[in-house]
């Protein structure tokens, strides 16, 4: 199930090659809401993490696209 989660913060980091304090940072932003387990250890779905690809794929295009 996509919606499972099931990654651990440090395999999103590692799947999308960014630090994890980037990944904290979009949850900050909002853009991703990962569920907490009782001991607060994020868990993200795969849902998760094809967003927050999603967002880095755009940040990049608008940032190629400001130069034009």
């Amino acid at each position: 199930m996509q919606h499972e989660p099931l990654l651990t913060i440090g395999t999103v980091s590692d799947v999308l090659g960014v630090a994890v304090q980037t990944i904290r940072l979009y949850e900050r932003e909002g853009l991703v809401i990962p569920y907490k387990t009782q001991t607060g250890r994020r868990m993200y779905s795969t849902n998760d993490l094809e967003r927050v690809n999603y967002h880095r794929q755009s940040r990049w295009l608008l940032k190629d696209i400001s130069h034009l």
